[in-house]
């Protein structure tokens, strides 16, 4: 009897949680921020977002300043040119952040069409460097992250 007590209750504990819909996913425009519980991207529209309640809600690259989705924070910077930055801007993967400095990924392609990762440090939403061949080793040990 008491295992049957037992089972019930982690049955329905279990169910409960399955059950209660998870806003993981935002939306950060200049409008502020909005929770989501499902995103994809679109067609039309860089993010299809649909709130609890059923509706949706559309988002061009331009209104967004940063998104989580599936766990994955996304955040707009401007790309690297000549070790400056440019007017051109890119979503790039939040990796990990440690003492108010970021790392973050993207990809891209190179001058012969094959799809790179770059990995860029921030600090303060500010360009710190571009890692590379000469740095990564010092990057990846402040970071304690490991590709």
């Amino acid at each position: 009897m008491k295992k049957l007590i037992l089972i019930a209750i982690i049955a329905t504990v279990t169910l409960a949680a399955y059950s209660s819909p998870k806003v993981t996913d935002y939306v950060v425009t200049e409008d502020g921020v909005t929770y989501f519980t499902k995103m994809r991207y679109g067609i039309n529209a860089y993010l299809v977002c649909t709130n609890e309640d059923g509706s949706i809600v559309k988002y061009t690259r331009e209104e967004i300043l940063s998104f989580r989705k599936n766990g994955e924070v996304f955040k707009k910077n401007a790309l690297i040119k000549n070790g400056k930055p440019c007017e051109e801007c890119e979503f790039m993967k939040l990796v990990k952040t440690r003492h108010g400095v970021s790392l973050y990924t993207y990809e891209c392609t190179n001058n012969r069409g094959n799809r790179i990762l770059k990995c860029m440090v921030y600090k303060d939403d500010k360009f710190v460097l571009e890692v590379d061949e000469d740095n990564y080793t010092q990057i990846l040990e402040f970071f304690k992250k490991i590709y």
